[in-house]
């Protein structure tokens, strides 16, 4: 049965949200689906819309999408344009989408699924709580990305657990770059190949904390330290201070990559994968870690306890606890063998649970309800 589908975000960046939703709808249009993307310019999903031949939508009146006190009239735009479509099911990614959305939706009578990605816009102000539940009231079925979240959110809306659905987040196992792109790599970000490479991926802002991660890195044993390279993928505001951070006699350690598309040839080149965030969802830079077989070091906060299982693949570290960041990096530095047992432990639990047909999956059947 082929749905008419149209996935919803308002952001501008590529995050792990942007990602997970393109993933869906490539998918979902590959499958023989009708499939929409309304998004405000977003430069990563044009590039994909085009080349996957995905009908990409400007957000409606727009100027009113923004103002709670113009809400209203935003709603009644969008609601003719979901009309106009024949937009059978409305999935709106990130908590502003959802709010937004849920009178639209219910305008034009079209199903509404709403996924949370995080969890700090409440953290930040929990009084949006009433919003998410004024959206929940207008119909719109919740999903959240993980147990951790899903916890969160039903005990703040004050709602049976039953209506929270909780979907893993995934990602597709990719091959091993081979030798010629390898030492391409090698060569392009000055790697030392025959040091152990650790890696960390994510947007370079304050809630990544890549800091901590270069002041653990320089807490290391001297010896160690002259065996590593650390490599920090992504970009962001925090670069410029971060770089002057890693100067010194950490310079010769850390290699800054900037926003790449092969992630995930340079995981698999890895050793170790670390993130050190203060809050998160759940990580899609940590599943691809787990998919690439890397032994991960992680702060013990949201979805992360359920991608890395403490002492089976890797270590879930308090959020406050600096020192002993240091001391799982040095094991794991230290250990082949722990790096390897880890690393194995972390495919299996990534074929598991965090596989890219389950995740297809389990959307389409809540598409169906």
């Amino acid at each position: 049965m082929t749905i008419r589908i149209a996935h919803f975000i308002d952001t501008q960046n590529k995050g792990g949200a942007e990602v997970t939703l393109m993933d869906l709808a490539i998918y979902q249009k590959n499958a023989g689906h009708d499939v929409f993307i309304y998004h405000h310019n977003n430069a990563y999903i044009n590039e994909l819309c085009n080349l996957h031949k995905i009908k990409s939508l400007p957000i409606p009146s727009h100027k009113h999408y923004k103002h709670t006190y113009t809400l209203p009239l935003y709603s009644i735009a969008f609601a003719r344009s979901l009309n106009k479509y024949n937009i059978e099911v409305l999935h709106s990614h990130l908590f502003g989408p959802i709010t937004g959305n849920a009178l639209a939706a219910k305008l034009s009578g079209t199903r509404h699924i709403g996924t949370l990605h995080d969890i700090y816009m409440i953290e930040e102000k929990p009084s949006r709580i009433k919003l998410l539940l004024l959206s929940y009231k207008l119909g719109t079925q919740l999903v959240c990305v993980s147990k951790d979240m899903a916890i969160f959110y039903q005990q703040r809306l004050a709602i049976n657990a039953n209506k929270i659905t909780t979907i893993y987040n995934a990602a597709m196992a990719r091959n091993a770059p081979d030798e010629e792109t390898k030492q391409a790599i090698y060569k392009r970000y000055a790697i030392n190949k025959n040091n152990i490479i650790i890696a960390t991926v994510g947007r370079l802002v304050p809630l990544k904390r890549i800091d901590w991660i270069i002041d653990a890195l320089g807490a290391i044993d001297k010896q160690l330290l002259d065996q590593v390279s650390l490599l920090i993928i992504g970009d962001g505001p925090e670069n410029k201070s971060l770089l002057k951070l890693a100067e010194g006699a950490l310079s010769g350690n850390i290699i800054f990559t900037g926003e790449i598309e092969n992630v995930s040839d340079l995981l698999n080149m890895s050793d170790i994968y670390v993130q050190f965030s203060n809050t998160e969802g759940l990580s899609r830079s940590i599943i691809e870690a787990l998919a690439c077989r890397l032994p991960c070091v992680v702060s013990d906060v949201g979805g992360n306890r359920e991608l890395v299982l403490h002492n089976k693949n890797g270590f879930t570290i308090p959020a406050s606890n600096r020192k002993q960041l240091s001391k799982n990096l040095s094991s794991l530095i230290r250990d082949k063998d722990l790096r390897k047992n880890f690393g194995s432990e972390s495919l299996h639990h990534f074929k598991k649970n965090f596989n890219f047909d389950d995740f297809q999956i389990n959307y389409l059947n809540i598409y169906k309800k």
